[in-house]
């Protein structure tokens, strides 16, 4: 099955080849600056094809993590460098509602107003910067 999204305007679009059906929630402080709530995405780490690359922007936070948005909507997914892998939002993909949350990151970053309920694996910041 292949996984097909675009952002808001439908210049930027993304295609999968990898199964997306494990969802991964990050609570880390610069998910909820940028988009002021944590960031559930699917981890994609083969295969991942951008058309119309010239619509994308870049934006250098860490040596190890690159956001790219498009250049109109902003609408924004994320590249890792070590391991190489993209982290794409779940609601880019429209095959997304058969999907399930399996783990959460920096759950001590999280703030009071929201907890999700759900048992998965858990990572604290200080496990993450261990790792």
């Amino acid at each position: 099955m292949q996984y097909e999204g675009q952002c808001l305007y439908g210049r930027v679009i993304l295609k999968t080849e990898q199964t997306c059906y494990e969802i991964t929630a990050c609570h880390c402080l610069m998910y909820q600056k940028w988009n002021g709530y944590l960031l559930m995405r699917f981890i994609i780490e083969r295969g991942l094809s951008i058309e119309d690359k010239t619509n994308v922007s870049y934006c250098h936070f860490f040596a190890w993590l690159v956001q790219k948005f498009c250049n109109k909507c902003s609408h924004f997914f994320s590249k890792m460098f070590n391991p190489q892998s993209h982290y794409i939002s779940v609601t880019l993909f429209e095959q997304s509602q058969i999907a399930f949350l399996v783990t959460q990151f920096y759950i001590g970053c999280n703030p009071m107003y929201y907890k999700l309920i759900e048992e998965m694996a858990l990572f604290t910041q200080q496990h993450i910067l261990n790792t």
